[in-house]
């Protein structure tokens, strides 16, 4: 994969002038303006799981290189790094973030 990635004719560095980065969420901050609830159980954050994919918020902890279920939160977290690596031989058809 980073061959091909490597061959490619045109790079990020030759349209760099053409093309900028933005944020749209930003999960400390949309929770102190109400944008995103976290919803606490004692010490711990209750983590929502969507039922349908038009539900779903994809953040950068789910998306690893070439794979969008890299990682998913647990149900039950403390601190930004309570997330579980997802196993693509393991997981249903069905499987939602």
């Amino acid at each position: 994969m980073l061959e091909i990635i490597s061959n490619q004719e045109k790079k990020i560095a030759d349209i760099q002038k053409d093309i900028y980065t933005t944020q749209f969420w930003n999960e400390t901050i949309n929770q102190d303006d109400g944008t995103i609830i976290a919803i606490k159980k004692g010490e711990n954050i209750v983590c929502d799981f969507p039922e349908r994919i038009e539900n779903s918020i994809y953040s950068a902890p789910n998306i690893g290189i070439l794979n969008p279920y890299n990682s998913t939160p647990r149900r039950l977290y403390r601190v930004n790094s309570d997330y579980d690596r997802i196993d693509l031989l393991e997981i249903p058809e069905d499987y939602l973030i």
